[in-house]
């Protein structure tokens, strides 16, 4: 998110109020209720050639280490 951030703001094309999803771009479920959610980072890739390094999955497990969590 990080990057993707930083790319926005050294980029000239953007910054005209459009919104740009930051995204795993998979569909996952939210706190364990039936609804997902799947975003779409299609407008990150075409504006800012960006996208994710890393599944959501993998940065949860890296954030959890991180914290000493299990």
């Amino acid at each position: 998110m990080a990057q993707a951030n930083l790319l926005a703001m050294e980029n000239d094309g953007v910054g005209k109020g459009e919104v740009i999803n930051i995204s795993s771009n998979t569909a996952f479920s939210v706190t364990g209720d039936v609804r997902m959610t799947k975003e779409n980072n299609a407008k990150a890739k075409q504006l800012l050639n960006w996208e994710p390094k890393i599944t959501f999955e993998e940065g949860i497990k890296e954030l959890k280490k991180e914290w000493g969590l299990k």
